[in-house]
């Protein structure tokens, strides 16, 4: 990722931030993304007005949403310990 900033003189210049993905816990990242399928959950939970079949369906969405988003997280290694998405 690259994102502008400016030197003390005023003249932008790059700054590439994949570096720093490095130093950032992944499950730092990742619980904000499971916390927002947990409040789906319930809400889906407590929604009288779906089937047992699409309450079914969404949770199955909501789960391979959430993997998808966990998984562009992880590294490959990092993919195979925790089976994401499966």
């Amino acid at each position: 990722m690259v994102i502008l900033e400016s030197d003390t003189c005023g003249i932008v210049k790059s700054v590439d931030l994949t570096y720093l993905c490095w130093f950032v816990d992944p499950r730092d990242l990742i619980q904000p993304i499971l916390e927002k399928e947990y409040v789906k959950l319930e809400e889906l939970r407590h929604d009288e007005d779906l089937s047992p079949k699409q309450i079914q369906r969404k949770v199955e969405e909501m789960r391979s949403d959430t993997a998808s988003k966990i998984k562009t997280i992880l590294t490959p290694e990092q993919q195979k310990k925790v089976r994401v998405g499966q």
